[in-house]
């Protein structure tokens, strides 16, 4: 079993599975940002491709997401996408486009849309590790005092 590291709020992952389902049939994509090991916003983005099987996103775009990140003392976590179809793993398209090897890749499964799935993995040089998440109330979301432990520019 995981040991949970990174936190994430129940109405951050309800913004991710209302996205997600609203792009279906096509992959939904985002950035996450936060702080410690807690998640704190979500910025969905337009998935460029308009595709089923893999998502791309504006470099401009992107670039005025970190901005914002940085401008509120955040640090860029992860970088979301929905599939629609499939498990929540990264598939071989996720594995060779994983250009970021220090950030998270957040991936949220509707292939039962009555029980999505949320998974974290950890991608460099074509190694796949998962991380823990863990989904948690709002109260206890504002209690967290958890210190990050990962240094984020290096893997």
């Amino acid at each position: 079993m995981l040991k949970v590291k990174f936190k994430f709020p129940q109405a951050i992952f309800t913004t991710l599975f209302t996205h997600a389902k609203k792009t279906a049939p096509e992959e939904g994509c985002g950035i996450l940002a936060g702080k410690d090991f807690m998640i704190t916003e979500f910025f969905p983005l337009e998935n460029t491709a308009h595709s089923e099987q893999f998502y791309e996103m504006k470099a401009e775009e992107q670039f005025q997401i970190i901005k914002k990140i940085r401008a509120k003392g955040l640090k860029m976590i992860g970088i979301f996408h929905s599939h629609p179809v499939s498990l929540a793993r990264p598939s071989a398209t996720d594995i060779k486009l994983a250009f970021y090897p220090d950030v998270l890749y957040f991936i949220l499964s509707l292939q039962n849309p009555n029980k999505p799935v949320l998974k974290a993995f950890w991608i460099k040089d074509g190694e796949v590790e998962e991380e823990g998440i863990e989904i948690i109330n709002e109260a206890k979301a504002s209690k967290s005092s958890v210190k990050l432990g990962r240094n984020f520019t290096k893997r």
